[in-house]
């Protein structure tokens, strides 16, 4: 049933959605069907987050990705232990 309503839902949010996605360069690459646009836009989650905020940390299971929108700045820190 899942896949009848990701085949009939078609409002200006999701079109919206796949044209943002397209923009950014590693989605744009030929390989990348526009149906795994599709899929993409059915799982993406807008989310904001305050300055300093860890979004991952080393040693934990990595399970988002994360697309950096609206000028905003991430900074990597890597720890090492001597």
């Amino acid at each position: 049933m899942e896949d009848k309503i990701h085949k009939s839902y078609q409002d200006k949010w999701k079109k919206f959605m796949m044209r943002a996605l397209r923009n950014i360069d590693f989605l744009n690459a030929k390989e990348v069907t526009d149906e795994i646009i599709e899929e993409i836009t059915y799982k993406v989650k807008i989310v904001s987050y305050n300055a300093g905020t860890y979004l991952f940390q080393q040693n934990k299971k990595c399970t988002d990705i994360i697309i950096v929108v609206n000028g905003g700045k991430i900074s990597c820190v890597i720890y090492y232990r001597y």
